[in-house]
């Protein structure tokens, strides 16, 4: 069942913004909000997924043309500002022609960044990461590669990998392969099991090879492998 009004921040956000409860038959927890020429509602739903959401939803019909509004929310969204950007791109379509807009709506188009998937997406573009040569990479991996191979390591024995915006350094052992690469300095050093390396990727098409950490994962290339 839908969580009680009084129990959804998201609610409580939307009620300081200036949305209203809705007088309708079909719900008796809705909220609403009368931009003068459309009325955009809310409510607390299960949606495909079997996830409880706040639905935002309208139909905002002009001389020119006609947008349906359709957009979900965690019910549970914990500042005022974050579901003021949520309704800013429901809306984000048919804004010009909605006149007189509240403040509240040009400051929440403004914080886009809010938006969960624009933070993924920062956080995405801000991951450790570097750019290196295609040909210093592979002779750096076929050494790495005869290491591994002169060394049969066990389950215990790492390979760590970092950056500090100049080499990217590989160490196993006693064994440090400097490569000259282009990017950010990373903020630590990340180690994978050395037993994971031992079919490392020997072609790559692009002249430029990245590699990157991401959700625990170092991708060479097109390679991932998990980082312990």
């Amino acid at each position: 069942m839908p969580a009680a009004e009084a129990e959804c921040p998201t609610y409580q956000h939307l009620r300081s913004l200036g949305f209203q409860k809705l007088a309708s038959a079909y719900s008796s927890t809705g909220l609403c909000y009368n931009f003068g020429s459309f009325t955009l509602e809310a409510a607390v739903s299960t949606n495909r997924n079997f996830q409880e959401v706040v639905s935002l939803s309208g139909v905002v019909a002009t001389p020119r043309k006609m947008s349906a509004i359709s957009h979900e929310m965690l019910p549970d969204i914990e500042t005022r500002d974050e579901v003021a950007a949520h309704i800013g791109w429901a809306l984000r379509n048919c804004i010009t022609d909605l006149p007189n807009l509240p403040g509240w709506l040009h400051t929440g188009v403004q914080n886009r960044s809010l938006l969960p998937w624009e933070q993924g997406r920062a956080a995405y573009e801000a991951r450790p990461r570097c750019s290196i040569d295609r040909e210093w990479f592979k002779l750096a991996l076929k050494t790495l590669s005869a290491a591994l191979q002169d060394n049969s390591p066990d389950a215990d024995q790492q390979v760590a990998w970092s950056f500090d915006g100049e080499i990217l350094r590989v160490r196993f052992g006693l064994v440090s392969i400097p490569i000259p690469a282009t990017g950010h300095s990373w903020p630590s050093s990340y180690s994978v099991q050395a037993t994971k390396l031992a079919n490392l990727p020997k072609q790559f098409r692009s002249p430029s090879v990245e590699v990157s950490i991401w959700r625990d994962r170092l991708t060479l290339g097109n390679r991932q492998y998990s980082i312990v």
